[in-house]
């Protein structure tokens, strides 16, 4: 939540905007990178290269809201973290605070099931895949 706060108050001068939105195109493009057969083919210059080259597309076309670039930020954090939650490692949740005498907790799902090469992982791949162009079109207009 911080960090979507961060990201809200960063975006309100154009050039905080562009930063934010390049920082999440950089991630958008190792998470898709990672999915597919080229895993580490492309180096941190291209990937930076092209995450500017979308960025700018991005603020000449509609920039957006502040608010908007806070609430994505926030909710890709709280997405990613119930991913997590969903794996047999688990998260620590109650990391500042004592759980059961221990600081480092780990919580897990009671329906884990594991990462990498498995029905589950390609289920969510292909459904996030799926869901892109509704949500760029709805985002565009």
């Amino acid at each position: 939540m911080v960090c979507g706060l961060a990201a809200g108050v960063a975006a309100l001068h154009w050039v905080g905007a562009a930063v934010v939105v390049w920082v999440l195109l950089s991630l958008a493009i190792c998470g898709a990178e990672a999915c597919t057969p080229a895993r580490g083919r492309l180096d941190w210059g291209t990937r930076a290269l092209v995450s500017a080259a979308g960025a700018g597309v991005v603020m000449a076309l509609a920039q957006p809201h502040p608010a908007l670039l806070g609430v994505l930020v926030a909710a890709g954090m709280v997405v990613h973290v119930l991913g997590d939650w969903l794996t047999p490692a688990g998260v620590p949740l109650a990391w500042p605070l004592c759980h059961r005498g221990r600081r480092w907790w780990m919580w897990r799902s009671p329906v884990a099931f594991k990462t990498g090469d498995c029905w589950q992982e390609t289920a969510v791949r292909w459904a996030c895949w799926s869901g892109t162009p509704l949500v760029a079109a709805l985002t565009v207009t």
